[in-house]
């Protein structure tokens, strides 16, 4: 008697362990994420041929009814795509540059941002779905300058710990005044993943053979050719 007691007693424990863990990785933060595989599978699901790649695309039920990522007047009168990924160290090298010329051309250029997901890169999927959420309250650039800036940190980080760091980063990127509950809803929402998804989607319809990738009225143009394509175009 005393050892089936012991044995129940065992799995009660045992079943309490897991719904603590349960509560404090989904119930607190609200920290469900999608896989690589996930985004993947939601991506493939969407007809991108009703899409034209090289303009600025309105929000549909396929991108969870989110917008565009834009920086700079959408009305200008040249506008740079990119396709990049958060993990990417180029992307984060390139971030800086691109972040210049928008500054030196203010007004007469804008950058329409993509994630698109390297599926060896780590915490991607994650990166990409906190900086929609941040987006979501009006902070993307922001937040997309302190994930590149801070790489390396969230990189290699997991977990509670991950959740937490990218909380942090938009407290940061709010300046204190951003909804943090809200941040972590949306982070793991249904929408924003198919927003992720949609991004990495429309990837499929252009030539990229790795990140960032740049396009410019159609053609693309290499981070280092960027300034110079846009000083032409402008003359």
């Amino acid at each position: 008697m005393k050892k089936r007691i012991g044995i129940l007693l065992g799995v009660i424990l045992a079943i309490s362990a897991l719904v603590a863990v349960f509560i404090i990785a989904d119930g607190h933060n609200h920290t469900r994420t999608f896989s690589f595989q996930d985004t993947a599978r939601l991506a493939e699901a969407v007809n991108y041929d009703d899409y034209e790649p090289n303009s600025i695309i309105p929000a549909d039920k396929n991108s969870g009814d989110i917008a565009e990522k834009i920086e700079g007047d959408k009305d200008a009168p040249i506008i740079i795509y990119e396709y990049a990924d958060y993990a990417c160290s180029h992307c984060a090298e390139a971030n800086a540059v691109v972040n210049k010329i928008l500054k030196d051309y203010d007004g007469k250029i804008a950058l329409v941002f993509r994630g698109y997901l390297i599926s060896y890169f780590r915490n991607n999927v994650i990166a990409s779905s906190a900086a929609t959420a941040a987006q979501l309250q009006g902070y993307w650039e922001e937040y997309k300058n302190l994930l590149f800036e801070n790489q390396a940190t969230w990189y290699y980080q997991s977990g509670t710990k991950l959740r937490d760091y990218l909380g942090e980063l938009f407290t940061e990127a709010s300046n204190g005044q951003g909804d943090l509950d809200k941040f972590y809803q949306d982070l793991s929402s249904d929408n924003v993943a198919k927003r992720v998804a949609f991004e990495y989607g429309i990837g499929s319809k252009v030539d990229i053979s790795g990140t960032p990738t740049f396009y410019i009225n159609g053609e693309a143009v290499s981070a280092s050719q960027l300034k110079e394509t846009v000083e032409k175009l402008l003359k």
